[in-house]
């Protein structure tokens, strides 16, 4: 699931889409393949006494979201039944598709079933799958069970809807679960990376560039002052700086700059920063126009520090919801 994350994130900036969505847009069998897949990983870190990984992943992919899964998919099921058995003549009369010396049947997984067999046929063995989810001794039992389980049973549509506990664990797992030492991790980065790009923009920085970050920085002013709205924050924040990457003579920093911040970004679009915050940054790149127009190396890097240091502790108490 982590592997996926960040290609989601990649594509959540460049689309716009929700998270949600681009999951969805995978189609409804990828929760069966993710779900075969975690556990797989999952046995393997029981059987290996990886007990500091294993109680983590069973946090959110355990036998009780595998047994919500497969109710939802009996409900899912019976509908897709329902849509398949019958249809509405030109009378506008709800009538059964197709017959068999007046006996209905239905053609699901590429066989024709009677309507009386279907509950023995199809849907016992789901519901026998269910309780052997529930009676599973060990994740490996689990995961053998779920492979024949998407083995046998039938394909919904690609448009289903994919089940929310499904959705809720791929979350948990990945963007709304991440890892504190990530994220300090990857603002550790950040501040190296911006801290040796904006070295590198030194011999460039002129007035003209100090003019355009003294506005940019003007518009994130007004915000702060609530004198317009807070929607516009995070790109103006991105193009100040922006216009200080483009003088940057590093373009492999650069490059790296992008990504990790692309990360951070795509986590970031889920929440307003408060008006504190935004008030918080406009001071803080005051002091970094001020260092630039300097081409003080030193000051850079200490409003660097500060302002990077600030961003990803305010990001951390947004995320444990403790503002």
């Amino acid at each position: 699931v982590m592997a996926q994350m960040f290609r989601l994130l990649r594509r959540m900036e460049r689309s716009g889409d929700s998270f949600n969505a681009l999951v969805q847009h995978r189609g409804y069998e990828y929760q069966w393949r993710m779900l075969e897949n975690e556990l797989h990983a999952i046995a393997k870190m029981q059987e290996n006494n990886d007990a500091a990984c294993f109680s983590q992943r069973i946090l959110w992919f355990n036998q009780d979201v595998v047994s919500a899964m497969i109710d939802d998919y009996l409900f899912k099921l019976r509908s897709h039944v329902d849509k398949l058995s019958h249809r509405r003549n030109k009378r506008g009369e709800l009538v059964y598709k197709h017959t068999c010396k007046g006996m209905p049947y239905v053609k699901i997984a590429g066989k024709n079933v009677f309507l009386s067999d279907i509950g023995s046929k199809i849907y016992t063995p789901v519901v026998k799958a269910s309780l052997a989810v529930k009676q599973a001794k060990s994740y490996r039992e689990l995961y053998q069970l779920i492979v024949s389980f998407n083995k046998k049973r039938p394909h919904l549509p690609w448009r289903t809807k994919q089940a929310d506990a499904f959705i809720n664990a791929y979350k948990g797992a990945t963007v709304l679960c991440i890892d504190e030492t990530f994220v300090r991790e990857i603002y550790g980065l950040l501040r190296a990376l911006e801290c040796l790009i904006y070295e590198s923009a030194l011999p460039y920085i002129d007035d003209e560039l100090i003019d355009e970050l003294k506005a940019v920085n003007e518009e994130i002013g007004l915000i702060a002052a609530g004198q317009t709205l807070s929607t516009g924050y995070i790109d103006l924040n991105t193009k100040f700086h922006g216009l200080i990457m483009s003088r940057g003579g590093n373009s492999k920093a650069i490059e790296l700059y992008r990504y990790y911040h692309m990360l951070i970004r795509a986590l970031r679009k889920s929440y307003m920063p408060s008006i504190v915050r935004v008030q918080a940054v406009y001071g803080e790149h005051e002091e970094l126009i001020a260092a630039l127009e300097k081409k003080d190396a030193l000051a850079i890097k200490a409003a660097v520090d500060k302002h990077v240091g600030h961003a990803m502790e305010n990001f951390l108490k947004v995320y444990a919801g403790q503002i």
